[in-house]
């Protein structure tokens, strides 16, 4: 049994950390043995990952630029788990790189999950380096590979593409007694319509322009509310700005595990990034059969077809993000056309088995 190692920052509620999750639980005890190791902190999904038996080793990182304590730590950690293949997340390409071949490891995969760009130069010159040790580049979205090869220069033939998957027996569109129930636990009244998120609260995910938006045109429509899932540094910032409204019309739910539930008490889902990977739950919304708005960065477009599948915007529009809602709320046959035309795009296309599976065959070549 080969044994393969995961190496992360941390291991909270988020996008990468599923992907990490998804593919430890699907290939542990079969023809792997799978370690995580996170190199800051853990955090809620390390309980997940241990219930499923897979070990999570915490280094805890010093602050500063490098920490030379935590490379020698982690490459102890690399040899004395006898580890064959390394597989690196965001952030960490460095001490893997290092590390994996200080311990005498050549198979170590590296996956970019999104850039919050502009890219500081040392973060180029860094991953440019680091690529040398590096056996695959995986980036989650088309625009991230052509970013990687152009402005990065890692060599073409050393990366491929592949799009996040998700469990789509997890993720589906509820009855509607179901959902009803859903909305009293959560005191939600059956009449409103709720414009929802999931994401974890940082800068990248332009929350801001999202609650301005509801403070001009929201309160306007009495039967309208946002409801904001997730934690991060920007939470206390956000909930402030929001505080203007009262906060039966403007919901944060902070960081919370029921998440397909809360997808069922959705009649919209948004994200409004300035810049993404392969977003994690906009695929978890639309094989909920709920429309979706999202900004047009990154990889949105390449899963989300517009007025097809779900509906693009341009980034910070308010005028075409009005359009939109508009459109939904008063089209509900159209939104129910899109909600089950994504649900279909999703198991034929992003479903986790085949994610899984070309991962699979990455680590076996």
């Amino acid at each position: 049994m080969k044994k393969l190692l995961h190496i992360v920052l941390y291991l909270p509620y988020g996008g990468l950390e599923k992907i990490v999750y998804d593919l430890s639980v699907a290939l542990n005890g079969k023809e792997y043995e799978v370690h995580v190791v996170a190199l800051q902190e853990g955090g809620p999904m390390q309980e997940l990952l241990e219930k499923a038996d897979i070990p999570v080793h915490v280094l805890r990182k010093r602050p500063g630029k490098f920490d030379f304590s935590l490379l020698i730590n982690l490459t102890k950690l690399i040899k004395k788990l006898h580890i064959d293949v390394i597989h690196s997340h965001s952030g960490c390409i460095m001490y893997a790189a290092l590390a994996g071949r200080l311990a005498g490891v050549s198979r170590i995969i590296h996956t970019e999950h999104g850039r919050y760009f502009p890219d500081p130069l040392t973060r180029i010159l860094e991953d440019y380096f680091s690529s040398i040790f590096i056996s695959k580049y995986i980036c989650v979205s088309r625009e991230l590979e052509n970013y990687i090869s152009k402005t990065v220069k890692v060599p073409k033939n050393k990366i491929t593409t592949i799009i996040n998957g998700i469990d789509t027996s997890t993720y589906f569109k509820y009855p509607e007694t179901l959902k009803q129930k859903l909305r009293s636990e959560n005191n939600i009244p059956v009449s409103i319509y709720v414009i929802g998120t999931v994401c974890r609260l940082i800068r990248a995910k332009n929350l801001n322009f999202l609650i301005e938006w509801f403070q001009k045109y929201g309160i306007h429509h009495d039967k309208l509310m946002l409801l904001i899932v997730g934690d991060g540094p920007q939470y206390e910032e956000w909930y402030k700005l929001s505080s203007q409204i009262d906060n039966n019309r403007i919901k944060f739910f902070g960081s919370r595990k029921d998440i397909p539930d809360l997808l069922n008490i959705f009649d919209i889902f948004t994200l409004v990034s300035t810049t993404e990977g392969t977003s994690i739950t906009v695929l978890e919304a639309m094989a909920s059969e709920l429309p979706v708005i999202v900004s047009d960065v990154g990889g949105n477009s390449d899963i989300v077809k517009h007025n097809q599948t779900g509906y693009l915007f341009k980034c910070n529009d308010t005028n075409q993000f009005n359009i939109i809602i508009e459109k939904i709320l008063t089209n509900r046959n159209e939104m129910k056309k899109i909600g089950e035309s994504a649900r279909a795009s999703i198991e034929q296309n992003y479903n986790i088995n085949n994610f899984v599976k070309k991962y699979e065959s990455v680590y076996k070549k």
